[in-house]
């Protein structure tokens, strides 16, 4: 019996000593906390819109001309920079075609204008996008939205008016014209 506690401590010594010859000789407590870095990368600023077209009521022109009014589908515009930093959305319109190829009648319109008034918007993330005042299209780049003290990624969305004044030379015809949204 005396030799197997002899044994039995002496395998526990040569483990013991085993296990302190594993440790480094200059072991030191560690820092128990660790720094976790986090990296933001940012992307641009999109702005899209339903495709579609909006078509507009017809006008009958009169002596004075003729105008009519609508709503666009909706514009949305993405703010992926993940800065603070502002954004301004711009808009134009094309001058009008007729869509039926007819030359005679897309130079009678000639004069005709496009105004846009920018709805209220809907602001999510940290942005206080806000409409600026109905503008005739024609100037190309109009501010149609401003965003102000934005931060990190945020997001608009609005409706805008569209009314169209036509001279009174207008001719018989389907006209078109393109609004292009861009970031000014």
């Amino acid at each position: 019996m005396r030799k197997t506690r002899l044994a039995s401590f002496a395998v526990v010594g040569a483990v013991a000593l085993t296990m302190l010859a594993a440790a480094p000789a200059n072991a030191a407590v560690t820092d128990p906390t660790n720094t976790v870095t986090v990296t933001v990368v940012g992307g641009g600023v999109l702005i899209t819109s339903v495709t579609g077209g909006t078509a507009l009521p017809t006008i009958l022109p009169d002596a004075d001309g003729g105008s009519t009014t609508g709503m666009t589908a909706l514009v949305t515009v993405i703010d992926a920079r993940a800065v603070k930093n502002n954004w301004t959305v711009g808009a134009s319109a094309s001058e009008f075609v007729d869509i039926l190829g007819n030359q005679d009648n897309t130079d009678s319109m000639a004069g005709a204008t496009v105004h846009y008034t920018a709805g209220v918007p809907v602001n999510t993330g940290v942005s206080n996008a806000a409409e600026q005042p109905a503008l005739d299209l024609s100037t190309e780049g109009a501010a149609v939205m401003v965003a102000t003290a934005t931060s990190g990624f945020n997001t608009s969305i609005w409706t805008a008016t569209i009314s169209t004044t036509v001279p009174a030379a207008a001719l018989l015809g389907v006209y078109t014209s393109t609004i292009t949204h861009s970031v000014l």
